[in-house]
C-alpha cells in the first residue's frame, strides 16, 4: 500500500486523512518494509483542540526517545532477541515438539500470544507439520474433565506459564495435570517447559525440584505485553512460525515511527473519543479474530483505571453481522470502531460453474462477496455517525503481524500516557484474587 491511505470504495463522502507522511525523503528499505504491511485511515479524521495536540506531540516525542533507547522493555526487539537466542530455548522448543499435542498451561496474557499465533499459523500454513496446540486456562470442572479425556498422555507435551509463579489457576491446573499423569504411570517432569520469573516463587521452587526446564519469564514484561518475550516466541517456534519474521516486522514499525503518523493520529483518535464507552475490533480477516481478543486484555487491563478507558469488544465479520450489527446500528451511539482488514484479492475459493444457490450474484470468488460484506457493514456503521478506523494489511504476513502487534502495544502505552494513567499492573484485579484465596482458606 506504500504509504496511502486505505481507498474504500463507497466511502466517498468521508474525511480521509492519510496515515503516513513522508518526512523523511530515504527511508531505509527495513522501515519502507513497514509502510507495504499496514495502511490506516479514518472517518472522520481525528481532531484535537490545541491543547491536547500539544499535549500529544510533547508525549509523542518522549514515547519515541524511550522506544529507541530500549527503555520500554516489551518493545525492546534487541533484548527479546537476546533471551531467544539462547541454547535453551532452541532445546524446549526441541522438547516440546516431541509430542503431538502441545498443552500451554496459563491465563491471559500467558497464553492469548500462543493463542494468536496458533490461529495464524493454522490459516496461514493449513498444509505444514506442526503439534497441535491445547489450552489450559480456566478450572471449570466439565470443561477440565473434557480436556484430560481428550489428551493422550504418552504423546503430550506441556508448556506452563506464569510471570509471578503463583496464579491460582496455574497452579492448580499444573497440579492436576501432574496427577492426572501419575495415574497413567507417567512424569510431567519429563514432558514439561517452564516459564516464570527467576525468583523462588511457587511454580518455579516446584519446576527446580521436579527437574523440569525453566526458562526465565522478563521481571520487566507483563504478561499482556509479553508478546515478543519467549511467552509468545517459543510458542511461535514449535508452531514452524520465525520468530525473527515477527520481530522484523515489529524492528520496521518501530524504526519507522518519525516516517509515519499512523501510531499518532491513532491516539488521537481515541483521546478525541474519550467520552466513547465502547471500541469495537471487528476483523474482517480470520486469521486475525484471536489477535483481536489479544488485543482486548491488553486494552482493558491496561487502560481500565481511575474510572476512565473505553471497553474493548470484539466483532467478527461476517459472523457477528447477525448476532452484534442490529445494536451497533441502532443501539447508543457510544462506541466507535476498529477494522481489521486482509487484502485478498481474489484468493481463497472460487466456484468452477454458475450454481443455481449463488442468486443472481455476479462473482464466483468467495474473498469478493466477503469484501463485499465487509465494506457494507463499515458504510452502514460509518453512516449512522459512529468513528471508524480502518487498518488495511497487505499482504498480511508474519512481519504484518509483528508489526500490529507492536502497534498496539504503543498505541495502548502512549494512550495511558495522554490519560496519565500506568499502563502497566492490574491493581483491581488482585482484589478479587485476594478474596479467591480467603475463600479457599489460602489466607
Amino acid at each position: 500500500m506504500g504509504g496511502r491511505a486505505v481507498e474504500c470504495t463507497g466511502l466517498e463522502n468521508r474525511q480521509r486523512r492519510k496515515a503516513f507522511v513522508g518526512s523523511n525523503p530515504t527511508p531505509s528499505a527495513k522501515m519502507m518494509g513497514f509502510f507495504r504491511m499496514m495502511s490506516f485511515s479514518f472517518s472522520p479524521q481525528p481532531v484535537l483542540t490545541a491543547a491536547h495536540e500539544v499535549l500529544l506531540k510533547t508525549a509523542y516525542h518522549d514515547f519515541q526517545h524511550q522506544v529507541a533507547s530500549g527503555a520500554i522493555a516489551c518493545l525492546n526487539i534487541p533484548r527479546c532477541r537476546q533471551a531467544l537466542d539462547h541454547p535453551a530455548v532452541e532445546a524446549a522448543a526441541a522438547h516440546l515438539k516431541t509430542g503431538k499435542t502441545i498443552v500451554v498451561v496459563g491465563v491471559g496474557g500467558s497464553s492469548l500470544s500462543a493463542r494468536l499465533l496458533d490461529r495464524f499459523a493454522a490459516l496461514s500454513f493449513p498444509d505444514a507439520h506442526r503439534p497441535d496446540l491445547v489450552y489450559a486456562d480456566r478450572i471449570e470442572p466439565h470443561h477440565l474433565a473434557h480436556q484430560l479425556a481428550a489428551l493422550d498422555p504418552v504423546h503430550t507435551r506441556f508448556l506452563i506459564v506464569s510471570k509471578s509463579g503463583d496464579t491460582l489457576e496455574t497452579l492448580v491446573l499444573t497440579a492436576f495435570l501432574d496427577d492426572w499423569l501419575a495415574k497413567h504411570n507417567l512424569s510431567l517432569a519429563q514432558r514439561a517447559v517452564v516459564i516464570t520469573e527467576d525468583t523462588q516463587n511457587r511454580l518455579h521452587h516446584w519446576a527446580v525440584a521436579q527437574n523440569i526446564p525453566v526458562l526465565p519469564h522478563d521481571r520487566d514484561i507483563g504478561g499482556r505485553f509479553s508478546f515478543f518475550s519467549l511467552v509468545g516466541m517459543l510458542p511461535a517456534l514449535c508452531l514452524g512460525l520465525s520468530p525473527e519474521a515477527l520481530l522484523s516486522g515489529a524492528t520496521a514499525y518501530l524504526q519507522s515511527l518519525s516516517l509515519h503518523d499512523a501510531l499518532f493520529h491513532s491516539v488521537a483518535w481515541h483521546i478525541q473519543h474519550e467520552d466513547k464507552s465502547t471500541h469495537v475490533l471487528f476483523t474482517y480477516a480470520e486469521r486475525l479474530s484471536d489477535f483481536a481478543r489479544w488485543h482486548r486484555q491488553l486494552w482493558a487491563e491496561s487502560l481500565g483505571k481511575d474510572r476512565r478507558g473505553t471497553t474493548p469488544t470484539v466483532g467478527t465479520g461476517s459472523l457477528d453481522q447477525h448476532s452484534q450489527l442490529q445494536m451497533y446500528l441502532d443501539g447508543r451511539r457510544d462506541k466507535l470502531f476498529t477494522f481489521l482488514v486482509e487484502s485478498y484479492g481474489q484468493g481463497g475459493p472460487t466456484l468452477s460453474a454458475p450454481h443455481p444457490l449463488m442468486m443472481s450474484l455476479s462473482t464466483p470468488h468467495a474473498a469478493t462477496i466477503y469484501h463485499a460484506q465487509q465494506q457494507a457493514t463499515m458504510d452502514v456503521i460509518h453512516e449512522r455517525g459512529h468513528p471508524t478506523r480502518v487498518i488495511t494489511f497487505d499482504p498480511l504476513n508474519k512481519g504484518a503481524l509483528g508489526a500490529a502487534a507492536a502497534h498496539f502495544m504503543c498505541e495502548t502505552i502512549l494512550t495511558a500516557s495522554l490519560w496519565t494513567i500506568s499502563p502497566f499492573g492490574q491493581p483491581a484485579v488482585e482484589e478479587g484474587k485476594r478474596k479467591t484465596l480467603a475463600f479457599l482458606g489460602a489466607l
